[in-house]
């Protein structure tokens, strides 16, 4: 078993409040796995931990055996450490064949080429088809982002992170608005992404929550409260409790 990200003893206080208490969490190579947790359980902000978008009060995040606490979420993002937020960051005027190209040509270093004609640009449009194609949204790539139904923008969203080509992709909530049929195909299409993506899933909805994850961690109150499988997790009785049969989210 190789360890594609872990944190070690992360903490992050604002004053005398404690976000995260005492985090020490490892994320297998090649894992579905799901982080869940009440309201203000920590979840969020152990996310913005590892992206470096905030930096922890002591601990360490670790990725590939080295320390990367210095770096900031651009260098993260280049080692191939990638998120997606809550809300969608898109370029609602561009078209989703258009919105591709941009972190394609980024990661080739390539970033002035993107306003080139699509002729021009054979490889990475062809990368770009290929990509879309795997997520079922070829048939979409003339279509100007805005008109998307929201289902769709949140699947782009998550097609525009893999074109950076990340190792470890960390997904803050992503079927979060999306009809229930929808959702379920959301997680369905991240479930099958290529192994060599390490998946963690920040989620409310527990059904997608067991439809998707090998593993699950829980947070509450800034600290670990368990880890398993989901047959585990649905029958522990601390967790139970703690979301008293109902779904919440931070």
């Amino acid at each position: 078993m190789t360890i594609a990200l872990e944190t070690r003893g992360l903490s992050k206080s604002w004053g005398q409040f404690k976000a995260n208490d005492n985090v020490t969490f490892q994320l297998r190579t090649g894992a579905r796995h799901a982080l869940i947790g009440p309201n203000g359980a920590g979840k969020t902000t152990l996310v913005h931990l590892l992206s470096g978008l905030e930096m922890p009060t002591k601990g360490e995040v670790w990725m590939d055996g080295k320390c990367i606490n210095s770096l900031p979420p651009a260098a993260r993002t280049a080692r191939g450490l990638v998120r997606t937020f809550q809300i969608s960051s898109l370029f609602p005027e561009l078209t989703v064949l258009r919105s591709m190209l941009i972190p394609i040509l980024q990661r080739k270093k390539m970033g002035a080429n993107a306003w080139l004609p699509l002729g021009k640009l054979d490889a990475e449009v062809e990368e770009a088809k290929q990509a879309l194609l795997r997520l079922n949204l070829w048939q979409d790539r003339n279509t100007q982002v805005a008109t998307l139904a929201y289902g769709r923008q949140r699947v782009l969203d998550i097609a525009l992170a893999l074109a950076t080509g990340p190792r470890v992709l960390l997904l803050d909530e992503p079927a979060a608005g999306v009809p229930t049929e929808e959702s379920r195909e959301l997680i369905q299409i991240v479930a099958d992404l290529p192994r060599d993506v390490t998946v963690l899933l920040i989620e409310h909805d527990m059904d997608l929550v067991f439809r998707f994850a090998e593993r699950i961690t829980v947070m509450v109150d800034g600290r670990i409260l368990t880890e398993g499988t989901a047959a585990e997790i649905s029958t522990h009785p601390r967790v139970r409790e703690v979301y008293l049969g109902e779904e919440q989210h931070d």
